[in-house]
Order: C-alpha cells, then structure tokens, then sequence
C-alpha cells in the first residue's frame, strides 16, 4: 500500500487537534497543539524534500549535475536519443562538475545553450559510432573529446574503441608531443574510464561484486597508462624500480592496476584464481578477471574491459596492451575461468 501523501497526514493531525482543542483543553491544550502542529510541519517538510543525494539511478554525479536532469532529458528526446540521459549527465561531470557556465565545454555562454549544443554533438558521434564492430558507447564517447574525426579512423584500424586506437590517434594529432604525465598533447586519452567511472550503480543497488565500480574504472585507467611503455619479465613488478620502468609480468600487473585503485588482491595467478568467486563467461563484467592456460593451467590472467572481448594484459609479447579473445591464441587458451572480485 502506498504511503499517504503528507498533506493527509497534516489534515488528518489537525482536525483532530482542534476537535480537542475545543473541548476544553485550556492553555495547556493549546501548548501542546502548537508543539504537534511543529513537528507535523517538520514532518511535512521530509516528506515532500526533494533528494539531494549525489546518485541517480545508474549515477554518481553531483547535485550540481542532476539539476539539469530535466533539460538534459528534453535535448536527448529531441535528438533521437532518449536513452542516453546518464551518459551525458557522466559527461558533464567529466567536463565541469556543473558548476560553470559552460557546463558541456563546447564554447557556449551559459548552462542552456551548453547543454543543447553539447547533446546535439553527442548525439551525432553516438549515431555515427553505431557503424563500428564494436565498443559503440566507448567510440562515442572517445569522439566527444577528440572530435567527430576519431570515429572513423577508430573504426578502420580495430572495429571501433580501444586504448591503444585512442592514443594512436592522440599521437597523430599532437604531431608526436608529449606532456609532462607522458601522454599524448592532444586531448584527453583515458577520456573513456574518466567518463564511465561515473556511470555505477547507486549504493545499495546492483549485485555485491566490484566490476562495474569506480574501482574498476581506476584501475583500468592505471593500467593503459603502461600501454606502449612496459616490458614483460617474470617475477618483476615487485619493487618500485620495477614499476617505474615498466617491468611486470601478468599477475603483478593485475595486482599494481588494482591496487592504484586501493583494492588488495594477489600477487601470483595461484592467488588471483581464488579472489572473489567464480562466474560463467556469459556473467563477465568490466573488472572480471579472465584466465588462460598458458605454462601451466591458470598460467596468464587478465583484466576484462566490458566490452567487446577484450582484456588489460601484461604480456610476453607486447608488454601492458590490450587482447582480443578472438585472437587464435587467446581463444585456444582459454578454458572459460573468470573470476569477480568481491567487494
């Protein structure tokens, strides 16, 4: 049964009230109604107080975000894409916060017009990234940040989004210069985890495991850090010298990722293999860890990305890159273990 709306509750409370009042209850009575009559306000005031929590559904955006909620709503229906409301609230909490003028970061002059040109642009990158094999959102969203022209030479050199298409593009276009963090000096090239990181779910929602968490976010984002600039070496990545020169093998390149993001697993693939619980391939998640029997069984592990089929790994080959399992290797060495990590 729904609860009763609490200007019923503040009516029911008064007549009564009164009707007690009247009877004589003298000063006293009348001390006491004013007392009630108080916390019934106070009541009221609850009851009908608009939530002012920092999440919203599938959300972790501040209040200044989700009061454009509305307008943001209105411009996503009107460009054909009404079921992308959270991704651009995500994206203003990227781009501002929602604390400025600007709240999109697309030249406008104030919140209204930000938001009608920025979802007018989102929208356009989100159509055009439906071409792509795979990670359509994760293209759309890449292209938001580097421009319309990502999509395409995304979707020519690997199907669609990945790190390592992302920072090919940033080195094209920066003409080869780099930043003092060492990325590329043209856009933002881990704009894809700063931007689903707040696309979790509510608290109290969702199933008791981490993927999909601001955990896993930072975690991937930590380790494509280490994409084009790491050397496999088993039994390195145990020491600091080791980290800052990029030498880990696959276990402790899962452990350094997640611990960046303050989350405590093992050091060795023995010990990854009993983190969390055990799930079925068609139950991954973004965060997952994926196993391969390589040396021995369970001899190779990885990161899964969340979408399309690929997965964060550190390598003999390549060093820290990113994995497709529809690579012959892959696939035949994988047995189908994956593990979630627990809370």
């Amino acid at each position: 049964m729904a609860a009763p709306a609490a200007g019923a509750i503040r009516k029911a409370v008064s007549r009564k009230l009164l009707f007690w009042l009247l009877g004589g209850a003298g000063f006293s009575g009348v001390f006491i109604l004013v007392v009630v009559l108080a916390l019934v306000a106070m009541l009221t005031g609850i009851l009908s107080s608009p939530d002012t929590g920092t999440t919203d559904g599938t959300l972790n955006v501040s209040p200044d975000v989700l009061r454009y909620k509305a307008l943001v709503e209105q411009n996503c229906k009107k460009n054909g894409i009404p079921d992308q409301v959270n991704v651009v609230l995500a994206i203003m909490m990227q781009e501002s916060g929602g604390d400025r003028s600007d709240v999109m970061q697309d030249g406008a002059s104030n919140p209204t017009d930000s938001i009608i040109n920025g979802v007018k642009e989102y929208a356009k990158d989100y159509k055009a990234a439906q071409k792509a094999e795979q990670n359509r959102l994760e293209t759309a969203l890449q292209a938001y940040n580097f421009g319309y022209g990502f999509i395409d030479y995304a979707i020519k050199q690997s199907g669609g989004y990945s790190k390592s298409t992302a920072i090919a593009f940033a080195s094209i276009y920066s003409n080869g210069r780099m930043r003092k963090d060492g990325t590329y000096a043209y856009g933002d090239q881990d704009y894809v985890p700063h931007v689903e990181r707040y696309l979790v779910p509510t608290a109290g929602q969702g199933s008791p495991i981490l993927a999909s968490t601001p955990q896993v976010a930072a975690a991937i984002a930590a380790g494509e850090t280490y994409i084009g600039r790491s050397t496999y070496v088993f039994g390195g990545g145990r020491n600091q010298s080791d980290i800052a020169a990029g030498r880990f093998d696959c276990s402790s390149f899962v452990h350094y990722a997640f611990a960046q993001a303050g989350v405590n697993v093992g050091w060795t693939t023995d010990q990854l293999v009993t983190e969390g619980h055990r799930v079925s391939f068609s139950q991954i998640r973004a965060g997952d860890l994926v196993f391969f029997d390589t040396y021995k069984t369970n001899g190779h592990v990885g990161i899964w990305m969340g979408s399309g089929d690929q997965f964060l790994n550190c390598n003999d080959s390549h060093g820290v890159t990113i994995s497709s399992l529809s690579n012959s290797y892959w696939k035949s060495h994988f047995k189908g273990v994956v593990v979630q990590l627990a809370q």
